[in-house]
């Protein structure tokens, strides 16, 4: 409540002081107010640009055959505009063609002959009438016969062995048998010669009994003899039932071997027949055409492309190559003039106030009375760089890329003009304003302005400053109405 007094006090002081001097201030120390629209404005440098140039550049580094259009011609999407010397591309095309040619000719005969011996090969496996394959099951047929063949001997005469019907050692045992009979009878007569020899009756004379022990000599050795050729015979049986065995297992192990050579046969029909399937499938990827014909296709691309074209409506504004130099680089800069934007470099302390969609103002800086509605498009995300990629900190403060786009060009803005861009980032419709210094504020930071009255009197208004535009202010307050006549520096009244 105390310092609201002091500020009676001062109030009354200031308004009596003024009174009692009486003396209007001049009209260049004051502002009338006046209802109006208020708008803040960030200026800046700017240079006209096309909105969506084309660089022409040549796909390949040809020599220039024809320059058809010189800077400043209107060109239409499809107008040429240069022809470039296309003999090496046209040489690169007759000698692509004409290896095609010859790789497919080349092909054709590989296929034809993989495909009679795929054939061949096939027939022989389902019919079975490969040469091959015949021979080796004859000789499985005459293997396996002759291995039964070989398999009966043996089992037949092994059986006549375990039977007893084998003839030769039938014949041995039955000689074995009649020598010891034999030796049995004629030992026998020979004791009954003994026991009688003494009896006078039975006439037993000594060349009798001579007689008899050369019978039972005689006998003996035939049985002996008998006995040593059935060991003889058992031995041969021995020896021939063996050597059946082994014929047998020979024929067998030849059949075997017979068989073996048969499937080897059979696999080397298969194998043959998959190394001419595999010999036809590697034709028929040799006959792909297909990176022939993309490079084929490549090259007349390249041949097309040497026609050096529009693809846009405009107007050249450069040429950057003259015949027989080669097409390196940018050929030709084609650009609508109807399409304009204005690149402008916004300091960082106005930067952030800037805003897409915001209209501007934009004048040529060769002629002021040239002024243009602009919008601005796009603002850039970072200062701008020098060549090295770093930003920018050549001047005071950084600067952004700020893109307007031109809503009516005419024909005197042109390409590459400097101009000077207003770009309004605040606009408040009815309000006052009045110059920065014209405001005074206290130490409790209540902001004042100081109006004069038809009779020189000055009355200390209450306001509150809304957006500065640097060097005016919006204000508000009961006091202000328009035709009010405020001091422009406050600070001259508010120390008397």
């Amino acid at each position: 409540m105390k310092k609201k007094g002091i500020a009676v006090s001062v109030l009354m002081t200031g308004v009596f002081a003024l009174t009692a001097c009486g003396k209007m201030p001049d009209a260049d120390q004051t502002t009338v107010l006046e209802e109006k629209n208020f708008t803040k404005t960030v200026i800046a440098d700017g240079t006209v640009e096309c909105a969506d140039p084309e660089y022409i550049y040549a796909e390949d580094q040809l020599p220039i055959k024809d320059v058809l259009v010189k800077a400043g011609d209107s060109v239409k999407a499809g107008d040429v505009l240069c022809v470039l010397d296309t003999t090496s591309i046209e040489n690169e095309i007759e000698l692509q063609q004409a290896s095609m040619e010859l790789k497919g000719r080349s092909v054709s005969v590989d296929m034809a002959s993989a495909s009679h011996q795929l054939s061949y090969y096939k027939e022989g496996i389902n019919s079975g009438k490969d040469s091959n394959l015949v021979a080796a099951d004859a000789k499985v047929s005459q293997a396996q016969a002759a291995w039964a063949t070989a398999l009966k001997k043996y089992n037949d005469y092994k059986e006549s062995l375990d039977l007893g019907t084998n003839r030769e050692l039938l014949a041995a045992d039955n000689a074995v048998n009649s020598t010891a009979n034999s030796l049995q009878q004629a030992k026998s007569m020979q004791e009954e010669y003994k026991d009688k020899k003494d009896d006078e009756n039975e006439h037993i004379t000594k060349i009798m009994l001579e007689q008899a022990e050369d019978s039972v000599d005689s006998a003996s050795l035939a049985y002996s003899q008998a006995l040593r050729t059935r060991d003889s015979v058992l031995r041969e049986t021995d020896v021939a039932l063996a050597d059946l065995a082994m014929a047998a297992g020979t024929a067998q192990m030849d059949y075997l071997m017979a068989v073996n050579a048969k499937e080897a046969a059979v696999r080397d029909l298969k194998n043959a027949k998959q190394t001419s399937a595999d010999s036809y499938a590697k034709a028929e990827i040799a006959s792909d055409m297909s990176v022939e014909e993309i490079k084929l296709a490549q090259l007349q691309t390249r041949l097309a492309d040497a026609t050096i074209k529009a693809s846009k409506n405009g107007t050249v504004t450069s040429v950057n190559k003259d015949q027989g130099e080669l097409s390196t680089g940018i050929l030709f800069s084609v650009e609508d003039t109807t399409d304009l934007i204005v690149t402008a470099r916004v300091e960082e302390s106005d930067i952030n106030s800037v805003q897409v969609g915001q209209k501007a103002n934009v004048t040529l800086k060769t002629d002021s009375s040239d002024v243009y509605e602009a919008q601005v498009t796009s603002i850039a995300p970072a200062a701008t760089k020098n060549s090295a990629g770093k930003t920018d900190t050549s001047g005071d403060d950084a600067e952004y890329e700020v893109t307007l786009k031109v809503l009516s060009p005419d024909e005197n803005i042109k390409i590459g003009m400097n101009t000077d861009v207003e770009i309004t980032v605040f606009e408040e419709p009815g309000c006052y304003s009045v110059p920065d210094r014209a405001i005074y504020t206290d130490n409790d930071g209540n902001s004042f302005v100081y109006a004069v009255s038809k009779s020189g009197d000055v009355n200390k208004l209450s306001v509150d400053k809304g957006v500065s535009a640097g060097k005016t202010t919006v204000v508000s307050g009961s006091g202000l109405k328009d035709g009010v006549v405020i001091v422009n520096d406050a600070s001259t009244e508010a120390a008397q």
